[in-house]
């Protein structure tokens, strides 16, 4: 029997074995040899067949086929039928002689004799390490997918605004749920197949459309798309739009991925300023062009009141008294000042309703400072201060500006450089090269100015702490002098001295 036992498991391509009644092994083929890496001399005749599969003792799924199925349970995982009709079926894990890991499937099945007796359990195996090892596989790349799919979409619906993604023609694969809820969709698969024209923006369809087939036609991202939007309650919004081409893995074209970020409330805030810098620019207009006219009305009667007085302070006919002419030169100086002002108002006026036409031309550093210095010279000696030019040796540095008012500028600039000097104190014309740029300064030696109010002094109407003073003036003079630099394409700035006074500086592009 043992003999043609083992004649019929040779002739078995998968791994089997047989045992007797007594639990003894008296067949174990070549693949059985193969698989477990133990000799079929050296297990036949032993009760151990468990060795070739276990790292210790336990019954062979053939020992249960002998000794009762009930136990199977006990000792293995069942997973499906067996291939025999009578018998067991287990799968497991196991590390054969040779140190491999590998998946089996065991089939045992009872044998009786022609009387029907138990006489042995044959037990075959298969080795289905390869399609358990796909199947591991598969499970743990289908988890791996749906934790990145949940992840995106939790990517996607954390995002403050919608995102998209269409096919090559232009129909809908998949969105953020922000997205689909704009389009009235409970979900975003409802929105898949579809396209613009089915949405609430079906009137905007074909712009948007427009903007997706310039992507897919350059394969290059439009960005930055400011663009209306109508959702499924019938609210136009103002969205910013990114559309970028949409790639495979092996940089094919596929469709169009966009994100919109709802940008209404930047968007009515953008119209209201816009609304109140027009509504600010005109009343500023209509402020410019009265202060024009009531300049040019104020204008006539005062340089009257002027005339007559000089007229009256020379008259050599009817000669006023010593007290009458003190009296007078009071009117003449008030008129004076009064009528400096209402021209530096008619000049602010004309600068700010852009009536100043700026010629450009080349212009000598040296020689304008210079004419500064020597018209600026009759105040400077009454007022006991010393105006010192320093550009004598630079005569060839130039720059380009409009003649009259940069001079305009530099008589301002020097003024009051005088008039806030200290007693016996000195004004002094410089400039200074800085690569292509060109400055040129208007230093005194006065008490200067806190830092945190620079920016005021280009106020109109700002005389900071001199308003009181005994020193006259308008508080216009520098705001003129900014204007008109501006228009010139030049900066103009202070800055406090390291010793004492102040420095005003005018910086242009050096003429080469």
């Amino acid at each position: 029997m043992k003999h043609n036992f083992n004649n019929i498991a040779e002739s078995l391509t998968v791994p089997t074995f047989v045992i007797d009644i007594n639990h003894v092994v008296i067949a174990w083929n070549r693949a059985c040899e193969l698989l477990t890496g133990i000799a079929a001399k050296d297990i036949i005749g032993t009760k151990e067949a468990w060795r070739g599969f276990y790292l210790s003792k336990r019954p062979c799924l053939a020992d249960l086929a002998i000794d009762g199925k009930e136990r199977i349970g006990e000792l293995y995982s069942v997973h499906g039928d067996s291939k025999f009709s009578e018998g067991l079926h287990a799968e497991a894990w196991f590390h054969n002689m040779n140190g491999k890991k590998r998946y089996l499937t065991f089939d045992a099945n009872p044998i009786y004799d022609d009387d029907g007796q138990l006489i042995g359990a044959l037990e075959s195996l298969e080795d289905i390490t390869e399609i358990k090892q796909t199947e591991q596989h598969l499970v743990e790349s289908t988890e791996q997918l749906a934790n990145t799919n949940q992840m995106l979409n939790a990517i996607l619906n954390t995002i403050p605004g919608g995102v998209f993604w269409k096919d090559l023609n232009l129909n809908y694969l998949g969105s953020s749920n922000l997205f689909a809820h704009d389009a009235g969709l409970e979900s975003p698969a409802e929105l898949v197949g579809k396209n613009d024209y089915e949405m609430p923006w079906k009137n905007w369809a074909e712009h948007y459309r427009s903007d997706d087939r310039e992507v897919l036609k350059t394969r290059q991202p439009k960005l930055n798309i400011v663009e209306q939007f109508e959702n499924i309650n019938g609210e136009q919004k103002w969205v910013l739009t990114n559309k970028v081409p949409l790639l495979n893995s092996h940089d094919e074209l596929i469709g169009i991925l966009g994100s919109y970020t709802d940008i209404s409330e930047f968007k009515a805030m953008e119209l209201k300023l816009i609304a109140a810098k027009e509504e600010a620019e005109k009343a500023n207009q209509a402020k410019s062009e009265f202060l024009s006219a009531m300049s040019h009305e104020l204008r006539t009667p005062m340089n009257a009141v002027l005339g007559f007085s000089q007229l009256l302070n020379t008259d050599t006919e009817h000669p006023l008294s010593e007290e009458q002419k003190a009296s007078l030169s009071y009117i003449i100086d008030s008129g004076s000042h009064l009528l400096g002002l209402i021209n530096g108002v008619l000049d602010l006026s004309k600068v700010e309703m852009s009536q100043t036409d700026v010629n450009f031309e080349p212009i000598s550093v040296h020689k304008i400072l210079s004419e500064v210095a020597t018209l600026m010279q009759p105040e400077a000696e009454k007022n006991a201060i010393t105006i010192i030019n320093e550009t004598t040796d630079i005569d060839t540095l130039k720059i380009e500006a409009d003649y009259n008012k940069l001079k305009q500028v530099l008589l301002n600039l020097v003024s009051n450089a005088i008039k806030y000097n200290d007693e016996k104190g000195s004004v002094t014309l410089s400039c200074h090269r800085s690569n292509t740029r060109l400055r040129l300064n208007v230093t005194d030696t006065g008490e200067g100015i806190a830092e945190a109010n620079f920016t005021k002094m280009f106020e109109p109407f700002n005389r900071l702490d001199k308003t009181n003073s005994a020193v006259l003036g308008s508080g216009i003079g520098l705001t003129i002098s900014k204007q008109l630099i501006d228009l010139m394409n030049a900066e103009i700035g202070v800055y406090n001295n390291d010793d004492k006074g102040l420095t005003f500086w005018i910086e242009f592009k050096q003429l080469l």
